[in-house]
């Protein structure tokens, strides 16, 4: 399973600690084998098509489910050893399934 997550400030300005400390507590029981994180540079990161189907007892309990998205994410103007990129775009298209899904 691939998760991306992220915060932008939509004014420009620089999240403050405590807000992101309180962002990441979300995470605190998953495993996380590596974090990135860009901070002031210039980027964006649309979401589309979202779709969520799951089936859910009479305990609030997620018996099986599929979700999906797509997300494009854009990078402009920063350094990567040493060496300036001008742009790069990503789509990345992802679906998640727990217990065989839903079709």
């Amino acid at each position: 399973m691939s998760a991306i997550w992220g915060a932008i400030n939509l004014k420009g300005n620089v999240i403050d600690k405590e807000t992101q400390k309180m962002l990441r507590q979300a995470f605190d029981r998953c495993v996380i084998d590596r974090y990135e994180e860009i901070a002031n540079e210039n980027v964006s990161a649309k979401y589309t098509e979202p779709i969520a189907n799951v089936t859910i007892d009479k305990d609030g309990n997620i018996i099986n489910g599929t979700w999906s998205y797509t997300v494009t994410i854009t990078l402009e103007n920063f350094k990567v050893a040493g060496s300036t990129v001008e742009k790069t775009v990503v789509t990345i298209e992802n679906v998640i399934t727990y217990n065989g899904g839903i079709s």
